[in-house]
């Protein structure tokens, strides 16, 4: 007989844990559940206006609908909704951060970590392993000849991105043999010379990962979602436990142009002809990848660790949220309740290496499979504490830390103390060199 806790001692510690978290979700002052609620009110403007009403209402707050509205205590909306002249700091919390868009914005983002990872070094002195796939940004002349260049004499395939958009929105994969007329026109240059220049202005263009691994033969990406709760200090939370692993309908080809074969956005999915009777088979759990992984895998490679998405995987995403929130840190104007619910998209190519797709200042929650939406209000929940805990602890002159409503976020940042963690992130490397030959799985 073992000598642990037995399952009715276990039980017991996790509902004497469950009360902890709620009573302390309870002194949570006038942002919480109390009578004091009267006369808070906010406003909930994007796709997440459904969920965050609801929990704020259950809490007594009152809603406007007035997007003006200067006299909210908290104001979710889109950046173009908020009218920062009128932001009292320190009285009023607010989720966007003036200049956020260094790294929610593409273009912003490639050269943001581009110029920062020029100024890295790992501890023998090499550059930092990229995270980024190759990207050409066609505003830039010298940068679309450089693509040109590149196009002609390599058989790769790319992908044609806008800069700011959601849901798969102006994305096209361009392959050796498509025709660039779709993405240029011709215009007299210097001396009359014909040169190209991009039929739409605010368009990349970005090596595609045309071998990424693949679940059934299908294409998939992870969206995670991390949370900026304070910005002095920057701290940042990451939660895995609503996290989308987003998959094709299609089998993956790469010369197959169905944008459903290389798009995962929900938007996409949805318009495939078998998605009314394959919704369920367009998103995973973060634990479901593990399953899949620890049974398809695994058993090919033994030197992949048990449970290698929740540990290994896990760990390399933290990282490089953590290099993107240092590359923009000095770009962001950074005031007393400002806080940021912001996603990253993730793609394992065949080599198990982790590619950063994009950031997203106001990112999809949930998916069609039903068992993965049951996770969206829980995230707002918490979202909302613990930006309430840091507000008030911020109003009260204590120490922000520890959080004491933490449940399935994690601190990965915490800008007061990066020292060391800094060194780690420096010499992280985000592949393993393994190959695994995905195809049967």
């Amino acid at each position: 007989m073992g000598n642990g806790p037995s399952n009715g001692e276990k039980k017991i510690d996790e509902e004497q844990y469950e009360d902890a978290i709620l009573k302390k979700t309870l002194q949570l002052g006038e942002l919480s559940r109390t009578d004091s609620t009267q006369g808070l009110i906010f406003f909930a403007g994007t796709d997440k206006a459904r969920v965050i009403t609801e929990i704020l209402e259950e809490r007594g707050w009152s809603r406007t609908k007035d997007h003006n509205v200067t006299n909210f205590t908290i104001k979710w909306c889109l950046a173009h909704q908020v009218d920062w002249n009128q932001f009292q700091e320190g009285k009023q919390l607010i989720n966007n951060i003036p200049g956020q868009l260094a790294f929610a914005d593409k273009i912003n983002l490639w050269y943001t970590i581009r110029d920062y990872l020029r100024n890295r070094r790992t501890l023998d002195g090499n550059h930092i392993q990229t995270f980024l796939p190759m990207t050409f940004v066609l505003d830039d002349e010298s940068e679309v000849a450089e693509f040109l260049r590149s196009f002609k004499k390599q058989n790769r395939t790319w992908i044609c991105k806008p800069r700011y958009s959601y849901a798969g929105r102006g994305i096209y994969v361009i392959s050796v043999n498509s025709d660039l007329n779709t993405i240029f026109k011709f215009k007299f240059g210097y001396g009359n010379r014909f040169q190209l220049q991009p039929r739409l202005p605010g368009y990349l263009m970005q090596e595609y990962i045309s071998r990424p691994l693949l679940i059934k033969g299908r294409k998939f990406d992870i969206r995670v979602h991390w949370l900026v709760a304070w910005t002095k200090p920057l701290l940042v939370f990451y939660n895995h436990n609503a996290s989308v692993v987003r998959l094709s309908l299609n089998l993956y080809r790469e010369f197959d142009f169905d944008r459903a074969t290389h798009l995962t956005n929900l938007s996409v999915q949805e318009n495939h002809y078998r998605y009314a009777f394959s919704q369920e088979a367009t998103g995973m759990t973060m634990n479901q990848l593990n399953q899949y992984f620890n049974r398809c895998f695994r058993p090919f490679h033994p030197k992949m660790c048990q449970d290698w998405v929740m540990t290994v995987m896990q760990e390399r995403m933290q990282t490089i949220i953590r290099h993107v929130v240092r590359a923009s840190k000095d770009k962001l104007a950074r005031g007393a309740g400002q806080f940021g619910f912001f996603g990253c998209d993730f793609l394992l190519d065949e080599n198990f290496r982790i590619w950063l797709l994009e950031v997203n200042d106001n990112p999809g929650v949930g998916w069609g499979n039903p068992q993965l939406n049951t996770t969206t209000k829980p995230l707002f929940e918490e979202t909302l504490n613990i930006v309430f805990e840091c507000f008030e602890k911020y109003k009260n002159n204590q120490s922000l830390l520890p959080i004491e409503c933490l449940k399935n976020y994690q601190l990965i940042y915490n800008e007061d103390d990066d020292i060391d963690r800094l060194s780690h992130d420096d010499n992280q490397l985000f592949t393993d060199r393994l190959s695994i030959s995905s195809s049967s799985l």
